[in-house]
């Protein structure tokens, strides 16, 4: 389970010596203009949802692609336990059409949806 002391001591880590509003470091601070679609993939509960849909928000304001998935009662990186969650594995079918779409697209719209979904519920 990621914990805001977990997520501290780990930003400890990441960061070294270096600002956290360095970009190279955040890219929440950096020029995010013409950056490739994102897709992003985030519990509801999860410690790091406002950070995906500030993310989400700014891809669009710069101009860049962003689809914001918000899944209810699913923790952090639960699209990696595909053999338990039938929501890791909507999440992969998700990620999979994401690509699709991508690999046939003609243009770059900017796209932002905030979805939510059952937690894990065939739907």
């Amino acid at each position: 389970m990621l914990s805001r002391r977990s997520l501290e001591d780990a930003r400890q880590l990441y960061l070294g010596q270096a600002e956290a509003k360095d970009p190279r470091v955040s890219p929440l601070h950096g020029d995010l203009a013409g950056l490739p679609p994102v897709l992003l993939h985030v519990g509801e509960d999860e410690i790091l949802l406002d950070d995906a849909r500030r993310y989400a928000d700014l891809m669009a304001k710069s101009g860049s692609a962003a689809e914001l998935h918000v899944w209810q009662g699913m923790t952090h990186v639960f699209p990696a336990n595909l053999a338990v969650l039938q929501a890791a594995r909507e999440a992969l079918d998700i990620a999979g059409e994401f690509l699709r779409r991508q690999s046939h697209s003609l243009n770059n719209v900017p796209l932002i949806s905030d979805q939510h979904h059952p937690n894990g519920e065939t739907k």
